[in-house]
């Protein structure tokens, strides 16, 4: 099932994520967004890393299709079906919250937070796989990180598709 793949991100892909995590940092302010509690890192920090995770999917998946600003979950990051969670640590799980699509596929994107710890520098990162939303919904992936009291599923890099099998229009 699982195959890691790295992904380096080159200079234009980090422009890029500067770019567009800035206008998502920007727009989010301008409607009155906040964060939730179990956020770790700044907002602009955390749309940066956002834009990395996408555009390295975007690569891998060899599609042209340009970021989104001001979706709110009404879309998807990528493609009509695919959302990308970054995480900034490689021992992070995939995700998943209680208000997520799971019909939607999730693709988990991790990197070295402690290599990388700025946002806007990150090098090189991984694509651990992917999972349909229904199939993280497991109880013994039931976590509560941060203990904020959100609980949501966590599905380790262990249980998830192969990126190989993340295909377009799947």
């Amino acid at each position: 099932m699982h195959g890691m793949h790295k992904g380096n991100i080159t200079e234009a892909m980090q422009y890029e994520a500067i770019e567009i995590g800035n206008l998502r940092q920007d727009e989010a302010v301008r409607l009155g967004k906040h964060d939730g509690p179990i956020n770790t890192h700044a907002p602009r920090t955390s749309h940066i890393m956002g834009c990395v995770g996408e555009i390295a999917v975007r690569d891998w998946l060899g599609i042209d299709q340009a970021l989104t600003v001001n979706t709110f979950k009404t879309g998807a990051d990528l493609m009509e079906d695919i959302e990308v969670r970054t995480r900034a640590r490689l021992s992070y799980d995939l995700n998943f919250r209680p208000n997520d699509d799971p019909a939607k596929r999730y693709v988990l994107v991790r990197y070295d937070g402690r290599r990388y710890p700025n946002a806007s520098a990150i090098g090189e990162v991984q694509l651990e796989g992917w999972a349909y939303g229904y199939d993280c919904m497991r109880e013994e992936f039931v976590g509560d990180p941060g203990g904020f009291g959100k609980p949501c599923w966590l599905m380790p890099p262990t249980e998830l598709n192969s990126m190989e099998t993340l295909v377009i229009g799947g």
